[in-house]
């Protein structure tokens, strides 16, 4: 907190990495409050205050903690720079004081509750309903058989009825492949990693525990995601809490099988994407 020297690399992607300003908004708080505090800068600042009892956690400053969406960019834009600071986790530690003295957001509570009692950080969704976007598609219950590797919906493409439709073609593609896909049926749960990133550290660290062990008594050794979250989580965060298998988003592992030759394109397709 005492090193950061306000030199906005948190606030702006650095200049030289982009060709206008047009490009340059770096953290999405403070560019929808304006105001320092909710750049981590501000925050580096307010958790000193909070350390020397120079300010409390009141209901601005405790709404002011919980708008940062951990999303990272600044603690990139940090490292480009010249600080190498640790904004990504000093803001995981400041929302986890926050939740420790019981500074939460009224929506934050119906989601831990829907954690502890669903498995799921979807508020209003069942997990008896997790598994019903894979009906008809034959994935192997890994709790019970073997399988080349266990595909992760995670909960948005469990339950969110889009989304379910790229997770039922994802592993389509992967079986045409000849790709023995499990995964771990009326078991699977919430990654979780959304709570340690509202500061519910606890309950996150009580999630990856169980999914870890869940993973390692099924025989897991490669996980497959389409979730951005779940890969995260699993590849970052579980890493540090011990997890040990090998994980790919699917896009990688569908990469990976065309240049195998396990998939092969029968059409050209003219575009880039990202």
């Amino acid at each position: 907190m005492e090193r950061c020297s306000n030199c906005l690399g948190c606030k702006w992607i650095p200049f030289d990495k982009i060709k206008s300003q047009r490009f340059g908004e770096n953290c999405p708080s403070i560019g929808y409050y304006n105001f320092n505090t909710y750049a981590v800068r501000g925050r580096f600042q307010l958790g000193l205050a909070l350390l020397t009892k120079d300010a409390e956690l009141s209901e601005t400053v405790t709404q002011a903690i919980h708008s940062c969406t951990t999303c990272g960019a600044c603690d990139v834009a940090c490292k480009v720079t010249r600080y190498n600071l640790e904004p990504h986790d000093f803001n995981l530690a400041l929302k986890a004081y926050a939740i420790e003295k019981g500074k939460l957001r009224p929506k934050q509570r119906e989601i831990i509750e829907s954690l502890a009692k669903e498995k799921t950080m979807m508020v209003g969704k069942a997990r008896s309903s997790r598994t019903a976007w894979a009906d008809g598609l034959g994935l192997v219950d890994m709790t019970k058989g073997k399988a080349d590797m266990m595909f992760f919906a995670g909960c948005k493409a469990s339950y969110d009825e889009k989304l379910q439709k790229v997770a039922r073609a994802s592993v389509k593609i992967l079986q045409d492949a000849g790709v023995k896909v499990g995964f771990l049926a009326g078991s699977e749960m919430c990654c979780a990693v959304r709570a340690e990133q509202m500061g519910f550290r606890e309950e996150f660290e009580k999630n990856a525990r169980a999914n870890i062990k869940l993973f390692a008594d099924a025989g897991v050794k490669t996980i497959v995601t389409p979730c951005s979250d779940c890969y995260q989580a699993f590849k970052r965060r579980y890493a540090a809490q011990g997890l040990q298998v090998q994980v790919y988003h699917v896009v990688e592992y569908i990469e990976k099988l065309l240049k195998d030759g396990a998939l092969k394109l029968t059409k050209p397709v003219p575009m880039t994407v990202t």
